[in-house]
């Protein structure tokens, strides 16, 4: 697998790490879920949700919350398995038989390379499609919200409704605030059909969308069309631009084809490209945990002093981690460059793992 090692010590490395990635993994994600489902079950006492609705709300959200500690996972599984090795001498072996640090740490990074990438084209998307049932279990069930606004490729779909009924409404698209083709139904209280508007434009207003080009039809009725008519409304260019769509939402494959689409409504795009990047910088954050946690062990190998250099390298890891969340946070906020923001941490991460790794090396 990788030049000058025994296919027996990268088969041998890549099975222990494989061995505890998978208890790491276990145990990380049963603590997330028990305090998923104690905070779900806070939020949704007195609104008459039931322990199974908050235990299928818990499963949906799982995957991608795990997906996001990812980094954690590595850095925690790498610090395990090169700790097991050099307390049973086995480092030192490898390092006395004429193995760099690299040939050591190959195998173990191309088996997590491999494993990120499996995770963004195949479990990303499983995340994302859960991630959106979670999003509407809890608008309806937790935020008790009528309204939804939903943002596809296929346009806008939008559903509102007050103590006289509801309407939903879908537009192909929006130019420059202006929406173009409109279908609207409306609903009385008791949720019975009412009355159904196609209008070639609608543009927004205070209370009201004003209509152009409008056909109506009741049921049993003849079709009536308007040059222009008042639509009664609270919906607004700005509830359509934050109730967009969250980017866990959305599969790493879709997400281009959503911005461009976002694009053409002329609507921000700036937290779906930064969403995008920090799911490519993830598969390097990762390979940088792994060089981190490693770094520290041979960095440490045959001092006295193995604990204090143990927590040195374990919190180095945390803040990084922790920076990276701080930095998507400033990304979000637009406070800070997508790419600064997606990609600062994982520089910063190679650089300090690196240098422990370049100086170990020549120890």
């Amino acid at each position: 697998m990788t030049p000058n090692t025994p296919l027996t010590l990268n088969g041998y490395l890549i099975k222990l790490f494989a061995k505890w990635l998978g208890i790491t993994t276990i145990s990380i994600s049963s603590i997330i879920f028990i305090f998923d489902l104690i905070e779900t079950l806070r939020r949704s006492a007195g609104k008459g949700i039931s322990f199974s609705t908050s235990l299928h709300m818990v499963f949906l959200k799982l995957p991608s919350t795990f997906l996001d500690l990812t980094p954690f996972v590595i850095l925690i599984t790498t610090w395990i398995v090169f700790f097991r090795l050099m307390r049973a001498q086995e480092l030192i072996v490898m390092r006395m038989s004429g193995l760099s640090v690299w040939q050591v740490l190959s195998p173990i990074l191309i088996f997590v390379f491999v494993l990120k990438i499996l995770d963004l084209f195949l479990l990303n998307p499983l995340a994302a499609g859960l991630y959106a049932n979670f999003e509407r279990i809890e608008s309806r069930k937790i935020y008790q919200r009528a309204d939804q606004i939903t943002l596809s490729t296929n346009g806008l779909w939008v559903r509102q409704a007050d103590h006289h009924g509801q309407f939903i409404l879908h537009a192909r698209d929006i130019d420059n605030r202006i929406l173009n083709e409109i279908t609207i139904f409306e609903f009385d209280e008791k949720g019975r059909f009412t009355r159904r508007f196609d209008a070639k434009t609608g543009s927004f207003a205070i209370g009201k969308l004003e209509l152009k080009g409008v056909m109506s039809s009741r049921p049993n009725t003849r079709e009536e069309h308007y040059d222009s008519y008042m639509f009664l409304s609270d919906l607004t260019y700005e509830q359509i631009q934050e109730k967009s769509a969250h980017p866990k939402t959305i599969s790493f494959w879709t997400l281009p084809e959503f911005i461009k689409f976002l694009d053409k409504l002329k609507l921000s795009t700036y937290k779906y490209r930064l969403h995008w990047h920090s799911l490519i910088a993830n598969i390097f954050l990762v390979l940088a945990m792994v060089i981190l946690a490693a770094g520290g062990i041979f960095f440490q190998l045959g001092r006295q002093t193995v604990m204090r250099h143990l927590v040195i390298t374990i919190g180095l890891g945390f803040s990084i981690f922790f920076i990276s969340d701080v930095s998507y946070s400033l990304g979000r906020a637009a406070t800070v460059p997508i790419l600064l923001a997606a990609w600062a941490p994982v520089l910063i991460s190679i650089l300090v793992g690196g240098t422990m790794i370049l100086y170990a090396d020549e120890v």
